[in-house]
């Protein structure tokens, strides 16, 4: 009797490597100054997970030649950092080849002031001066209004770069004081960038004493 016997071998794999990081220049690529994200996380056709290591950084060995898919988890992400590409792409895996492919991120900016009595005309806060509270704030062109606190902090958060203006409504300036700063600040907001300090300055208004002729007597 003849016996055939048949050997099975485990199919030629691909790989696929990637980075996730922050794309400062726009460039789609990761340049040196250009940061990893750690712990993001990526799926392979839905159902194979990785998660990017201290260097943004992710790895799926042993991959079936064909073409496959793959998504970043956008909810996994710090809440002030968002996609600047697709979250689902596709790429073609061949045997014995390493496929590369990368998702580009791009942390989002703030911007934060005060409003206070500046009691000692230098221009800065000081510990001790006293803050203005519920003052309405305005940031333009997106169209955004917040209210100081009551250490008379206001802040804008989760920002695209861009260049913005903060105006101060002054209808709400408390009696007896009057505005010494400027009523609008325009500045460019770097890629994730934070701008603080960016204060409005109040002081107390002169006062005027009105005299009076005195009436001769008759």
């Amino acid at each position: 009797l003849m016996r055939s016997f048949s050997i099975s071998s485990e199919p030629m794999w691909g790989k696929i490597k990637g980075m996730v990081f922050e794309d400062l220049n726009d460039n789609g690529e990761p340049d040196e100054n250009e940061s990893g994200i750690a712990e993001a996380v990526v799926y392979l056709d839905r159902d194979k997970k990785a998660v990017t290591d201290g260097d943004g950084y992710f790895y799926f060995d042993k991959v079936v030649p064909d073409s496959h898919k793959l998504a970043l988890d956008l909810d996994n992400l710090p809440i002030n950092v968002v996609s600047k590409s697709d979250s689902e792409k596709s790429i073609l895996v061949e045997t014995q080849s390493a496929s590369n492919i990368n998702f580009q991120l791009m942390t989002l900016g703030m911007i934060q002031g005060r409003v206070f009595i500046d009691g000692n005309n230098n221009g800065s806060y000081d510990e001790g001066e006293d803050a203005v509270s519920r003052i309405i704030i305005s940031l333009s062109p997106e169209d955004k209004k917040t209210k100081t606190d009551r250490d008379g902090i206001y802040i804008f958060e989760y920002l695209y770069a861009g260049t913005y203006v903060v105006s101060l409504d002054t209808s709400a300036i408390p009696l007896g004081y009057q505005l010494v700063s400027p009523e609008r600040w325009s500045f460019d907001l770097p890629v994730g960038g934070k701008i603080i300090n960016t204060n409005f300055l109040l002081k107390s208004k002169p006062l005027i004493f009105e005299t009076f002729p005195n009436k001769k007597k008759e």
